[in-house]
């Protein structure tokens, strides 16, 4: 073979070699500049530079779903309690209109009940008068009473109530009599509590008409006061029957007594 073309093949072969591997290095080049530029556009479109950078964003993204959990646990949880405390109101409410239905229906029925005690009081008849009638509405005179102390109470268990306490118990009168004016005074004794609503409620030593009596006669009858309550009545020489009415502040006091002379 000709040397020359031997030598120009082997440089040929040579020069072939290191553009091959030139062309390989460049394409490699290429390849990981290729690959940098792709992770950095990825990076930038994350906001990440470093791992320690996507570890913070992770735990910001945690912290901001935590936090949304807990307002939306705490709404929950104010409005259930908000349901509570209208659905309790509701009930208290309920509650207060039954006890002043009950309460209004009671005080009528206690309102009707005085009533009628106050009416069960008949007219006293004029009894038959005795040849000693000049000496009547003077002396001592004993018998019986009963009476009643009616008035507005409340207390925790009723509310507000109409209370009529019912009393009955002896009497004595002592009278002086001057013309047709009569002094003297009322005791009451022995007397005791023979109905209540509420039992405790009624204080039998604040109720009573004891007190002195100061009364005008008229024919068979006489009228004036004993203490600070009305009375009037129709007498003999030895029967003494009279009616009392009136109030101590806002106790309203009725009631009936018969007594006979002693003396």
């Amino acid at each position: 073979m000709n040397p020359k073309l031997l030598a120009s093949i082997v440089v040929f072969a040579l020069l072939a070699g290191v553009v091959s591997t030139s062309m390989m290095q460049l394409t490699y080049a290429a390849d990981s500049g290729m690959n940098d530029t792709a992770k950095t556009v990825d990076d930038k479109k994350t906001g990440l530079t470093t791992p320690e950078d996507k570890k913070l964003a992770d735990k910001k993204l945690a912290d901001k779903k935590l936090a949304d959990k807990k307002l939306a646990d705490k709404k929950l949880a104010d409005k259930k309690l908000a349901d509570k405390k209208l659905a309790d109101k509701k009930l208290a409410d309920l509650k207060a209109a039954d006890a002043k239905k009950a309460a209004d229906a009671k005080k009528a029925a206690d309102a009707k009940k005085a009533e009628e005690v106050k009416t069960s009081i008949k007219p006293i008849p004029i009894p038959k008068q005795t040849n000693d009638f000049a000496q009547a509405l003077n002396g001592k005179y004993q018998g019986t009473a009963k009476w009643d102390a009616s008035f507005e109470y409340y207390n925790a268990e009723r509310g507000s109530y109409h209370e009529v306490c019912q009393y009955s118990g002896s009497i004595t009168v002592q009278l002086v009599r001057n013309d047709n004016h009569v002094t003297g005074s009322v005791d009451l004794t022995d007397y005791q509590l023979t109905g209540a609503v509420e039992r405790s409620v009624c204080d039998t030593e604040a109720f009573g008409f004891d007190g002195t009596v100061d009364v005008t006669i008229f024919g068979s009858g006489f009228s004036g006061n004993v203490g600070l309550l009305d009375v009037d009545g129709q007498f003999t020489s030895d029967l003494l029957r009279g009616r009392v009415s009136g109030a101590y502040g806002d106790v309203a006091i009725t009631g009936e007594f018969t007594t006979y002379r002693v003396n």
